[in-house]
């Protein structure tokens, strides 16, 4: 991090500011994909976990923790791309192919 405070403070009004901007959009793809709900969720214990552990004074490996984190999301976008495919096949011919669930 930085030992400069107005950098922080900037950084983290800069930050409100953006999420304030995108919020609609957001919470729109949120209720959308319940899902990822559900991963954001576990994203936010693991770094509270994380920051927890840290604070104990072990330290915790980044890469344990990111590399895991990004499979798993990587995962979540395969599916949310395999579900948007199979409801554009099933929507052009509703008798050919049979939409399947995962």
């Amino acid at each position: 991090m930085t030992e400069i405070n107005w950098v922080l403070i900037l950084a983290v009004l800069l930050f409100f500011a953006v999420i304030r901007f995108f919020e609609k959009p957001i919470v729109d793809f949120i209720l959308k994909h319940a899902a990822h709900k559900i991963l954001a969720l576990a994203f936010l214990i693991v770094i509270g976990i994380t920051i927890f552990i840290e604070g104990l004074g072990k330290e915790v490996r980044k890469t344990q923790i990111y590399v895991p984190m990004g499979f798993a999301m990587a995962i979540q976008v395969l599916q949310m791309r395999h579900r948007h495919h199979i409801g554009k096949v099933t929507k052009k011919n509703p008798n050919s192919v049979k939409a399947q669930s995962p």
